[in-house]
């Protein structure tokens, strides 16, 4: 690491520690072996095993003896929960909100589930261009409704997803609403894939919609981040380039509440 202002302080020993803990914490590597974690990380071999040595004596890290492979430990799973208590996650959210809006040219808004089977928005950012769309806090639609909606099926439990869509149905919004299921399955494997989805539409005659989902530890939507606008002042060029940029404001948000940095497919 070059040495800057910033990082002459830092000691190398706890900055390893550190990033073998990130590195353990994400979906593709969630189990290593010393090998694999020093290389993949560029610490030395010994000193990356004295390290996860100290990790285990202190239950962040567990050591499977039959595979010979490390992976969290349980007191992560305490200090987990514990910082996502003390987080006041809604105006960091609202920072990456402003981003989004400014970014996009579009209105754009955050939502959540509201009771079992309803998404409800819970802040708002209005567009900066002349003409845009009138969006209200407090409005609220079913689960399955949108992109917003695709995005919390795409990262649900099968059987959670099964019986929502068993009780509400897939409503025929409008003309273009995919209102078969194997159809909409196809949809959210595309948003497992992409990290967004995208409603021409299919909940608003007029309306498109792009959400990128916010994700917690257990993969699983909280939120979503959307940008609505008219579908006629926009090409899926474009729709496709707000997803990108929502995909990426919605990863750093889910790292910065959730330690999550990636989607996981599975």
């Amino acid at each position: 690491m070059p040495k800057t202002e910033d990082n002459k302080y830092m000691i190398p020993s706890v900055d390893s520690a550190a990033r073998i803990l990130q590195y353990l914490s994400s979906y593709r590597h969630s189990h290593g072996s010393v090998t694999e974690i020093s290389q993949a990380l560029s610490i030395n071999r010994s000193t990356c095993y004295r390290i996860l040595f100290t990790l285990e004596k202190n239950n962040l890290v567990t050591f499977h003896e039959d595979k010979k492979v490390y992976s969290l430990g349980a007191y992560m799973a305490v200090l987990g929960n514990r910082a996502a208590e003390l987080v006041d996650y809604l105006p960091i959210a609202k920072e990456y909100l402003k981003q989004a809006s400014k970014l996009t040219n579009h209105a754009c808004v955050l939502v959540e589930r509201f009771g079992e089977n309803r998404l409800i928005y819970i802040a708002k950012e209005e567009s900066p261009a002349p003409v845009t769309v009138t969006l209200k806090e407090g409005q609220s639609f079913p689960l399955t409704a949108g992109s917003h909606g695709k995005c919390f099926l795409a990262f649900m439990d099968f059987m959670e997803r099964e019986s929502i869509i068993k009780q509400i149905g897939l409503t025929q919004f409008t003309d273009k609403t995919i209102s078969q299921k194997e159809q909409f399955y196809k949809e959210l494997d595309k948003v497992r894939e992409h990290g967004y989805a995208i409603s021409m539409e299919e909940h608003y005659p007029t309306l498109f919609g792009v959400a990128s989902p916010v994700l917690d530890s257990s993969n699983k939507a909280v939120m979503t981040m959307s940008c609505i606008g008219m579908s006629s002042m926009v090409t899926m060029e474009q729709v496709h380039e707000y997803g990108s940029i929502l995909g990426n404001l919605t990863k750093e948000l889910s790292s910065r509440l959730y330690g999550v940095a990636q989607y996981s497919t599975l």
